[in-house]
């Protein structure tokens, strides 16, 4: 990694060079890879690699950048990431859409039309966050029984002792998608 103070251009390593301006310019041809620590190959890097209308406004000020906070992974929404993890999950959980409806507080429809990819969920929505905890117990589930969704799905269909009940009938409740939560995260954790 290389931080520019002042003059100097500074590769942060144990037992590295400082090189100022005036060395830099003594570089050979700039190339992709530099050889500058015991001949590993290193990324050269330095703020005059980032187009000068990126880094500054028209003032001459550093401008931020565009929070992106609502953007995930290869350019899809946080919304539709969930969206489609809540449909993955409960199709390999063989679940019918009045359950997972049940669990996260949509209409048997618009469940339908969310496995179509029809409807998007919407951040800080109480459907989302309700999502996003239906994946983590799928996702803790699938940990422990070792990737297997037809023994995660029998699991969910069998009575639990611990829980009082079958899984699938207390997920349908806020209270009860949490303590089966607990109860995968503590058991993961044995």
């Amino acid at each position: 990694m290389q931080q520019g103070i002042g003059n100097t251009l500074t590769r942060a390593a144990v037992g590295s060079p400082t090189l100022t301006l005036k060395q830099m310019g003594d570089l050979p041809e700039p190339t992709k890879y530099h050889s500058l620590i015991r001949g590993e190959p290193t990324r050269w890097r330095a703020a005059f690699d980032v187009p000068f209308e990126a880094r500054t406004s028209s003032l001459g000020a550093a401008r931020p950048l565009p929070p992106r906070a609502d953007i995930g992974p290869g350019g899809q929404s946080v919304g539709q990431a969930a969206r489609f993890c809540l449909a993955r999950a409960s199709t390999n959980l063989d679940l019918p859409n009045r359950i997972v409806g049940a669990v996260v507080g949509l209409s048997e429809p618009t469940i339908s039309r969310l496995k179509n990819g029809n409807y998007t969920l919407k951040r800080n929505e109480k459907e989302f966050e309700l999502s996003l905890l239906f994946v983590r117990l799928y996702r803790s589930l699938i940990a422990i029984v070792g990737g297997d969704d037809v023994v995660a799905a029998a699991w969910l269909r069998s009575p639990n002792i611990a829980l009082h009940a079958r899984p699938i009938e207390r997920i349908q409740t806020v209270d009860g998608l949490r303590q089966t939560i607990d109860y995968l995260d503590a058991r993961r954790a044995d």
